[in-house]
């Protein structure tokens, strides 16, 4: 994530920031998928991190269905892996 960021150093600041919050995404399911055997301090905070990211994205879903925007352009600020993506 940071290499795209340096390598792009033209991105806009919403950019970056989808970049971030894709890879905190990634991270936090890696972490789950590693730890989730043990009961952790960890797992708590991935568990958080996966929240909020989820509430982002019903907040774009309501706001986007609010502005009676098309489901395609929705999903294109929907914070996703791309293992969810192809699904």
């Amino acid at each position: 994530a940071f290499s795209q960021i340096l390598e792009n150093h033209d991105l806009a600041i919403d950019q970056i920031e989808e970049i971030l919050e894709k890879m905190s995404l990634i991270a936090s399911l890696d972490m789950q998928r590693k730890y989730l055997k043990y009961y952790n301090v960890s797992y708590v905070l991935v568990f958080l991190n996966l929240k909020k990211i989820e509430i982002n994205n019903l907040r774009c879903i309501i706001i986007g269905a609010k502005r009676k925007m098309n489901s395609a352009d929705i999903k294109r600020l929907l914070i996703l892996t791309k293992e969810k993506i192809e699904k």
